[in-house]
């Protein structure tokens, strides 16, 4: 036995390194040879009949040697391998679309990743359209499943068009190309429909067999069975593309058995098949991962388009220029844009087939969606015959059998108004039919046929539906044309149900009969419907078309009646509103604002109040739109369009993805569950509409002061002479308390008396002798603002209360309520209504009863410090700013829109709080001093005035304006302290809300609030 094993030994040591050349010059006759000396070793290791253990692990050694030796012998085979595949699966797979000029573009430039998600088999979509079960799931990469440590078997499972083909053509690219960075380096790819006949009658034979057999056409031979030794170390990724497509169900029984039998012969592999729903839950293979395709999103459909319409360009013009690529992207865009304004047209591009094929309608017939009824022909036919024989699949029926069959059944849905049927309704539909098509072709197979094709769906339960409802209205429509039954469509114009079939029917027929109709008929939706199938390219009788110019041009008419007007108005919102774009929120928004025309007939209509300055039949936006204003006018739209589409304000991202650049108006947005009122949209770079600033606020003060300077000096007369009425009325108070005091304290009565009767005395002189003085410092403001008459009856008065005795004292408190009437009657009623709230002369307990603590710091202030006239209105201005505004704030967004609101909650919040001690409201603060009586009643007042006027009902006038800016100003200083200070910024919304909407008025303020509509 030693001897053999020397033997043996001496054997590969001359032998080996011979091959080893060998295999470097002449691979193929160096495969024979080692395939020799493999048997030569194993003749010499076999001698004696019985294999010692120096035998087994040379046999092994060397067979793992001459395997690797030979793989790296053959690599020249491998190298022209992965060129042929890189090279045949250059282009897209061909599907057979009608369009003349059919381009197939270069996989690498346009291939757009769908993403694949596990999903259980029975619950994947047989629909050609989005599966809403996997909305929201994250999508992955089919690399993220194979070349991993441990070998992966998948069943990829997708709608007919939804990419399953193509994904494997670029894998198995991907993988020639990038060899090295791979566990697994070959693909193997094979067309399951090809070789279907071979595997049927051959179950036994292996998949490296199969892919010689398939090369030998291409006159690729592989040297020394280099399938199957890459099969054994487990270095393919084996793609196994369309199980579906082998139509017999026992034959595509045998074929899975055969996938499974081809995993367990070589495990080490990975195994990636691809099927449609149908084909795969009849004929599953073993221990397969399911992996959903996933339909296109919002931003793939963008990214195939303009990869396909630039590859198209490029090819067109053989040339990558910088023109070809603008050409490239106007036509993207027009694309998109057509699409993003068509709901029932972009709800097919989440297919890739679908959307290649509206990509290819776009770019040779130049029209979306236009020729919307081609393009569902187109798609048809497409889906029920010309894939099939693109890919040389036999046909049991002529395709235009089968359509005639699905036009039938669609028909006979439209009329019971279903979208779902049992398949006893299927077969009673189609049989009549099928019966003189084809004997052969048995109901049964008719169905299999047509949902494997994806046109007709079974859904739960046994329901059959079409894939998209725009599919049935399409084969109705057709069905409909194919026999002559218009009436049908005559009779339903005012039947939403009918709607889209009839504008189908109207893009190939005379549609004169179904316009004339809807013109007689009296609803909204039938005169949209007349104009909408003008608007499909029918030719109409000149009559016709004479007559609905004439009806559209009556609407801004003065004279038409508001039933007609309302009717018109009704269809001209509804096409308006009709194009719409869709966003990455999958919604869909009217990217068109409303019109200041559409606008003007709903004021018309519901008798708005005229605050939006709308032009009958004005075509720009309308401008200036209140958030309640929005509100409304959606409720009319949705009120007068007469169709089954609900219209509301958009959200955020809605409108934001609509623009490509900012616009220089702002959109109302939908309100939230907490808000009452719309917020607004302000696009980047524009400045807020609702948005005043302190400085705003403190230049309409310094105009308030300047323009109303007379009422302001009236109101410091005022407080002059309630004040020293107050302290003459007190004095004998003051008196008696003296008297009091003495007594209590048992000394000398007289004396005690008599002091304490100075003192008093001297308290009521000094004040209205300093008052006196000051109003005579300011005679000359007194006489410039024309009251120099009343400032000197003020002095006198002033003078008298405090000089006289007690008998002649009533005389001159007299006179001061005279000339306090006199003063309070010459004030403008708003101003005197807030800020003299007990009426006139009653109030006779302290002057900021009267108007408040915050004006009486004022008037104080400006008494002693003698302005000039010529500064009176800047010292008046600073000092009330000083006392009232915080300049550090930051600007004050109110909508006008909720002032009411505003001014409602601050009166109910004042009264709540204004009895509340310092403990429980303001802990941290030192002194708690809450509103004044002035302010209690002033926020009762200020809420009379500025309400109506909030809400429209009265009109806002330049003094009424300033009174409810002072007086919330002066509220807000009072309140600085309530509730934390929401209260105080309540009443600076209320001041910054006045002079906003007089901003407005007098054109400082950009007014570009407008509305846009999504649908519900």
């Amino acid at each position: 036995m030693a001897s053999r094993s020397a033997r043996i030994s001496l054997f590969l040591a001359g032998t080996l390194p011979a091959l080893a050349g060998l295999a470097a010059g002449h691979p193929v006759a160096a495969g024979f040879l080692f395939l020799g000396a493999e048997l030569g070793i194993w003749a010499l290791m076999l001698t004696g009949g019985v294999l010692d253990d120096l035998g087994k692990r040379w046999r092994n050694r060397v067979t793992e040697w001459l395997d690797q030796a030979v793989l790296r012998g053959t690599s020249r085979f491998g190298k022209r391998y992965r060129e042929f595949l890189i090279d045949t699966l250059r282009a897209i797979e061909e599907q057979g679309p009608a369009t003349s000029g059919f381009y197939r573009p270069d996989l690498d430039e346009v291939f757009v990743d769908v993403g694949l998600v596990t999903q259980a088999p029975h619950l994947v979509s047989p629909s050609l359209l989005a599966d809403q079960q996997v909305i929201g799931v994250d999508r992955r990469n089919l690399d993220e499943f194979i070349d991993q440590e441990q070998p992966s078997v998948l069943a990829v499972i997708g709608a007919p068009g939804s990419g399953k083909s193509t994904l494997l053509r670029r894998t198995a690219r991907e993988i020639s190309r990038h060899r090295f960075r791979n566990r697994r380096t070959v693909p193997i790819l094979l067309y399951l429909r090809d070789h279907t006949d071979i595997i049927v009658g051959n179950p036994d034979i292996d998949v490296a067999t199969l892919v010689r057999r398939h090369l030998e056409v291409y006159r690729l031979e592989d040297p020394a069975r280099w399938f199957e030794r890459r099969l054994r170390a487990g270095k393919c990724v084996v793609l196994l593309d369309g199980l579906d497509e082998v139509a017999d169900q026992k034959d595509r029984t045998v074929v899975s058995d055969w996938v499974s039998a081809q995993v367990a012969r070589y495990p080490k592999n990975d195994y990636v098949l691809t099927s449609r729903p149908q084909g795969y839950l009849s004929s599953k293979v073993d221990n397969a991962l399911v992996l959903q395709v996933r339909s296109f999103s919002d931003e793939q459909v963008t990214d195939f388009v303009r990869r396909w319409y630039f590859a198209v360009e490029r090819r067109a013009s053989r040339s990558e220029s910088v023109d070809v690529r603008r050409a490239a992207e106007i036509a993207a865009n027009d694309l998109l844009d057509r699409l993003y304004r068509n709901p029932a047209l972009y709800e097919l591009t989440v297919n890739p087939l679908l959307l290649t094929m509206i990509a290819n309608v776009h770019r040779h017939r130049g029209a979306l969606p236009g020729s919307r009824a081609d393009l569902y022909k187109e798609i048809c036919e497409v889906m029920l015959w010309r894939r099939q024989v693109a890919k040389k699949m036999e046909l049991e029926l002529r395709g235009d059998k089968k359509e005639s069959l699905l036009r039938s059944l669609a028909f006979g849905m439209m009329e019971k108004r279903v979208t779902g049927v049992p398949r006893a309704d299927v077969v009673e539909a189609i049989k009549p039919s099928m019966r003189r098509l084809s004997r052969d072709f048995t109901v049964d197979g008719f169905l299999s046929d047509v949902t494997t094709n994806g046109l007709l769906v079974e859904r739960e339960s046994g329901v059959y539906s079409f894939a998209h409802h725009t599919f049935q209205e399409y084969l109705a429509a057709a069905h409909i044309r194919d026999k002559q039954w218009s009436k049908i469509l005559v009779d339903g114009v005012d039947d939403v149900w009918w709607r889209e079939t009839t504008l189908l029917y109207a893009a190939w027929s005379d549609a004169d009969e179904i316009v004339q109709a809807c013109l007689d008929s009296s609803s909204v939706a039938a005169f949209q419907l007349a104009y909408d199938c003008a608007g499909q390219g029918s030719e109409l009788a000149p009559e016709l078309v004479e007559r609905m110019d004439a009806l559209l041009a009556e609407v801004y008419e003065p004279d038409t009646p508001a039933e007609r007007r309302r009717l018109m108005a009704g269809v001209l919102a509804a096409r308006h509103v009709h194009g719409l774009v869709r966003t990455r929120g999958r919604r869909w928004v009217c990217s068109k604002p409303i019109t200041s025309g559409i606008f003007w007939l709903y004021q018309q209509d519901v008798r708005a109040e005229q605050a939006v300055n709308a032009v009958p039949g004005g075509t720009d936006p309308v401008r200036g739109v209140w958030g309640g204003d929005a509100l409304a006018f959606t409720r009319w739209i949705n009120s007068i369009t007469g169709n089954h589409i609900v219209y509301q304000l958009p959200e955020h991202d809605d409108v934001k993805d609509v623009f490509d650049r900012a616009p220089d108006f702002t959109v109302w947005l939908r309100p939230t569950a907490k808000a009452k009122q719309p917020k607004l949209w302000v696009p980047k770079g524009v400045a807020h509409p609702h948005s005043v600033n302190s400085e705003m606020l403190a230049s309409h003060v310094i105009g308030d002061a300047t323009r109303v300077a007379p009422s302001l000096a009236r109101l410091l007369l005022l407080q002059s002479l309630l004040e020293v009425r107050v302290l003459a009325e007190n004095l004998e108070g003051e008196l008696a308390q003296a008297r009091a005091n003495a007594m209590a304290r048992g000394r000398t009565r007289e004396l005690e008396i008599a002091a304490a009767a100075a003192h008093a005395r001297s308290l009521a002189k000094d004040r209205p002798l300093r008052l006196a003085q000051a109003l005579e410092g300011a005679r000359d403001l007194a006489a410039a603002l024309g009251l120099e008459s009343a400032a000197a009856v003020t002095i006198e008065v002033v003078k008298a209360i405090a000089y006289a005795n007690k008998a002649d004292r009533a005389a001159a408190i007299a006179r001061a309520d005279r000339l306090a009437d006199d003063l309070v009657d010459e004030l403008d009623p708003d101003f005197a209504r807030i800020f003299v709230l007990t009426g006139k002369s009653s109030a006779r307990k302290s002057p900021d009863r009267v108007m408040g603590r915050a004006l009486c710091k004022v008037f104080d202030t400006l008494l002693f410090k003698q302005p000039s006239p010529e500064t009176w209105a800047t010292e008046f201005s600073t000092a009330f700013l000083h006392h009232t505004l915080d300049f550090q704030q930051k600007p004050i967004v109110v909508s006008p829109g909720a002032l009411a609101d505003s001014t409602h909650h601050a009166r109910r919040v004042l009264i709540d709080v204004a009895g509340v001690s310092a403990s429980e409201e303001d802990e941290d603060e030192d002194v708690y001093e809450g509103p004044s009586a002035w302010a209690s009643q002033a926020v009762f007042a200020l809420e009379d005035v500025a309400v109506p006027i909030f809400e429209r009902k009265r009109d806002l006038t330049p003094d009424t304006a300033t009174a409810i800016r002072l007086a919330s100003l002066c509220l807000a200083a009072e309140t600085p302290t309530l509730r934390t200070g929401v209260l105080s910024q309540t009443f600076r919304q209320i001041a910054a809300g006045v002079s906003l909407l007089e901003r407005r008025m007098d054109g400082q303020a950009v007014c570009n609030e407008t509305i846009m509509l999504s649908v519900s």
